[in-house]
């Protein structure tokens, strides 16, 4: 399922990553080594109506069930599982939270205890 994207000058910002639920990879994230990032889409997913088709957010009044099933398919393409993914809820602010193995699930499997967190 390709995204068909077309840059408007030689700058090659991201990678398509062509899986059930593709997704972007930005380059400069991946040549460290120490960071897995994508930017999801709204493709491969299975929320309806408004919604339709990749929504990622709890908070919005979707079918709670057909976010986590997004969840899964995006992690699924990733290569990670749901149950280890942390959610910030994000405040456009320069806030960053430095999340451990007590984090793991926080904003998808279970309830987050912190806020205005950005990153």
């Amino acid at each position: 399922m390709s995204l068909g994207l077309i840059y408007k000058n030689a700058a090659h910002i991201f990678d398509e990553v062509e899986k059930k639920t593709p997704y972007l990879e930005y380059p400069l994230f991946q040549e460290t080594g120490i960071v897995t990032s994508a930017f999801s889409t709204r493709l491969g997913g299975v929320s309806e109506g408004y919604y339709f088709s990749l929504n990622l957010s709890f908070d919005r009044g979707d079918d709670p069930a057909r976010v986590l099933e997004n969840f899964k398919r995006i992690g699924a393409s990733m290569g990670v599982n749901v149950e280890d993914m942390v959610l910030s809820k994000q405040t456009h602010t320069t806030n960053v939270r430095v999340v451990t193995e007590e984090d793991k699930g926080k904003g998808v499997m279970r309830e987050r205890n912190y806020t205005d967190v950005d990153g």
